[in-house]
């Protein structure tokens, strides 16, 4: 990828195309690889395959360029979707994440929610089609132990799960074991992204919605995620821009493990006992 950009570059790309990867988190990751590759090489534009949330345009300028500059840069540079790339530090986030959220910042105009509580704790679980047989590969989900656990180590004023649906069934049995625990409900994406940017104390599982979100968080203290083996993308992007906000839970491998011996992510009857019944 980078051969052919660092060829192209010579040529004077000015545009970078993002590819159109669905949902919200997807989205925004993909925002963010793309304005690496512009801050490095000095392109001044991003083009999106639609208008996103909290956003009026499909195209995003990172750079001020004279006229006559513009006038020779004629060529383009399509991304692939962000995971066929298997080695996200050659973006240079690092090196480019303060200009990122920067960028970012002046971008979106994410609601302000300051009806925060530091002794609430949100937990969004991912719910939806990857809980149907033979979707979302990959996409492997906690055990309901890994939310279970956290709500007990502290006396929480109130558990806010946020989720697309039900059919998760940590949620459910999280609601009905715990006085505390609500569920918040079958809501429109911008509800549940503004609830969830009252967030002092986060827990989530595998996805990037929560890491892509969780950079336009301004009260978040604590952000808990499983070792589920997604060091490369969503792993990433939490320690990236959270830093000591992230709190690593390695104590669920062998479920993990499990999953694994039943041929991996693929929502059915044993999946769903193995999350309900795993315990350590």
């Amino acid at each position: 990828m980078f051969h052919r950009l660092e060829y192209l570059s010579l040529r004077k790309i000015d545009t970078v195309i993002c590819p159109n990867t669905g949902r919200f988190g997807n989205e925004i990751f993909s925002i963010i690889l793309a304005i690496c590759l512009c801050l490095e090489y000095k392109i001044g534009l991003i083009k999106l395959p639609k208008i996103p949330l909290y956003y009026d345009k499909d195209e995003i300028f990172t750079w001020i360029i004279s006229l006559e500059s513009q006038s020779d840069k004629t060529y383009e540079f399509k991304m692939n979707h962000f995971w066929t790339y298997k080695n996200l530090k050659l973006f240079k986030l690092e090196k480019y994440k303060e200009k990122v959220k920067n960028l970012l910042y002046n971008t979106f105009s994410f609601p302000q929610n300051n009806n925060f509580n530091n002794n609430i704790l949100h937990i969004h679980i991912r719910s939806g089609d990857i809980m149907l047989k033979d979707k979302g590969s990959g996409m492997v989900q906690p055990p309901c132990i890994y939310y279970e656990n956290e709500i007990k180590k502290h006396n929480w004023d109130k558990v806010i799960i946020v989720s697309e649906d039900t059919i998760n069934p940590c949620i459910n049995y999280l609601v009905k074991k715990y006085d505390n625990v609500i569920y918040f409900g079958k809501n429109s994406l911008e509800c549940d992204i503004y609830e969830l940017l009252s967030a002092t104390n986060l827990m989530c599982g595998r996805g990037t919605f929560i890491p892509a979100l969780s950079i336009f968080m301004p009260h978040l203290k604590k952000l808990h995620y499983p070792q589920d083996g997604d060091v490369i993308h969503s792993h990433y992007l939490l320690k990236t821009f959270n830093g000591e906000k992230c709190i690593e839970h390695n104590e669920y491998a062998e479920y993990y493990n499990e999953i694994n011996k039943l041929g991996g992510w693929n929502y059915n009857e044993n999946i769903k006992n193995l999350m309900l019944n795993f315990t350590i």
